[in-house]
This record gives structure tokens, sequence and C-alpha cells, in this order.
């Protein structure tokens, strides 16, 4: 798996792969209204389930997805794309948890190892 974010409009990005046929796909998830909401524990628990077979504690930590969703809800507070600090630095590092990260203009990319994916949670996308 591997996750992107772009900040306008807010939308979280999982690149994964399809092991039956070794396709790789895109799922776009947009995230609307995301000043609205008020912690990004809540914002996490809907993605999660709504998402299992991509971001379901069988795929990926909480504290991953967690840490994405935060950096979209800094932005969308504070209108712009997140620029580093030591504090957010820090908290992707954690959030990423061996995951290298690249920046490339409005969008980051998040690399994570691949996570087999069966033919039936393809399907349920």
């Amino acid at each position: 798996l591997r996750f992107a974010l772009t900040y306008s409009p807010p939308t979280l990005m999982v690149e994964y792969k399809d092991l039956t046929d070794d396709a790789k796909y895109v799922k776009k998830i947009n995230i609307k209204n995301i000043a609205s909401v008020k912690t990004s524990e809540v914002l996490v628990n809907e993605l999660r389930q709504k998402y299992p077979n991509l971001l379901g504690p069988n795929v990926v930590e909480e504290a991953q997805v967690k840490g994405l969703v935060e950096r979209l809800m800094n932005s969308a507070k504070n209108g712009s794309t997140v620029q580093p600090t030591q504090n957010n630095k820090q908290s992707a590092a954690s959030a990423t948890s061996n995951s290298s990260v690249k920046a490339s203009g409005g969008t980051v990319m998040f690399k994570r190892a691949a996570v087999p994916t069966t033919e039936s949670d393809i399907a349920n996308l």
C-alpha cells in the first residue's frame, strides 16, 4: 500500500495492488466538510469503517491513518498546504513507521510495504 494526500480538495489516495493480476489501483477518498470535523478520531473511525479493505485494522495501523487525517485537517484549518514543522515531521515519522515520506507540490506520498489482498477484498472496494 502507498498513501498520498492532496490538500485542495482534501483527498486521501490509496494505491494498492491486486495480487491476482498484479495490477495497481488507486482509490481516491474525497473528504468533504473536513473543517467541520471536531476530532481526527471521529474521521479516522468513519474512514476505517467505510473502507475496511484499505484502511481497516488488519491492513494499516490506526496511528498512520490518524497522522494522514491530521495533516488534512490542519491544512483545512490553515487554508493552505501543511508545511513541515518539527512537530508534524515527528508525527509523520511515527505515523508512517519505517515508511519513507516524499513531498511533491501539494501532494505528500507515503510508502508502505505491500499487504496481501484477496480477490474478495478487491471486489468489495
